[in-house]
């Protein structure tokens, strides 16, 4: 997933909030209501929040939407995934993302079920496939270097042992955990 400046929608909603922005102003913390946490609360501390402003991509430091061009290297794939049911973050935010990223090779994912976890097994079976097609991508690059330079034919697994046999053993192991 994406969530570029998610912080200022943090900091926004603590302020919008007497209790909130009161324990913040008090505590240098606020602990806000969540359902993603057994104990019901996330802590965000004002340091975060500080800190964050100084590493802001579609917002300056007022919080104000700014245009510029994202440089990230030019040649490898970018993928953005994101639930159109997300009610922490917009989507649209990783929209504007992507249009402000330079390289070419950029996807937006929309799930039009996922919230903003997307962690149901369709989900995570999804960020799996996107995972292997990357990893795929970089063994296809990788191996082109490494023959251009020892002018010799081998199998890719032979130079990456990491294949989407590998990530969906993996993957089992983490289902079966979470059950």
């Amino acid at each position: 997933g994406s969530a570029p400046d998610f912080t200022l929608q943090l900091e926004t909603h603590i302020q919008s909030n007497v209790t909130l922005a009161t324990q913040m102003k008090e505590n240098g913390f606020a602990d806000i209501p969540t359902e993603y946490d057994q104990e019901g609360t996330y802590r965000i501390y004002r340091d975060l929040l500080e800190e964050a402003k100084s590493h802001l991509l579609l917002h300056n430091a007022n919080g104000e939407q700014i245009q510029r061009n994202i440089d990230i290297a030019k040649d490898v794939p970018v993928r953005l995934i994101h639930g159109l049911q997300d009610e922490d973050i917009p989507w649209q935010s990783s929209l504007d993302l992507s249009k402000q990223l330079t390289c070419q090779d950029v996807e937006l994912i929309l799930i039009k079920n996922g919230n903003h976890r997307l962690s149901s097994t369709q989900h995570l079976d999804r960020m799996v496939d996107v995972l292997d097609d990357i990893l795929r991508w970089m063994q296809r690059r990788e191996a082109h270097y490494i023959y251009t330079f020892y002018s010799k034919k081998a199998p890719l697994d032979d130079f990456f042992p990491i294949s989407s046999r590998h990530i969906n053993e993996n993957y089992q192991c983490i289902k079966q955990d979470q059950t």
